[in-house]
């Protein structure tokens, strides 16, 4: 996936200890095909699938955020986003973008 960054253990603890983590414990449609994101999601725990006309086309494991760039950007996302029961995850809204890549240290939301 193009719009998606890996995260090493330090930079994810980081991320964490900043933002409130969401944990869910039944699979839950975060995002549908053709909107625009509520917020990049870094993925804790679990894991959270990538669909594509309701099929699965990725999954994106602990470690990942993706949404950065489609968040800042404003543009609609052509997939839908399902996070999996057990998972845990980070979300990051638009407000947080400069807070986050200077956390990270990364140019994914630039």
């Amino acid at each position: 996936m193009k719009d998606q960054i890996n995260l090493n253990n330090e930079q994810l603890k980081l991320l964490s200890s900043h933002w409130e983590n969401l944990s869910f414990e039944n699979d839950f449609d975060f995002h549908y095909e053709n909107q625009l994101l509520k917020g990049a999601i870094a993925v804790t725990e679990g894991k959270v699938e990538i669909l594509q006309n309701s099929r699965l086309v990725d999954v994106i494991m602990p470690g990942s955020v993706v949404g950065l760039k489609s968040l800042k950007d404003n543009i609609k996302v052509k997939y839908q986003l399902r996070i999996k029961a057990g998972s845990v995850i980070v979300l990051v809204g638009k407000s947080g973008l400069n807070e986050l890549n200077n956390l990270i240290g990364s140019n994914a939301a630039r």
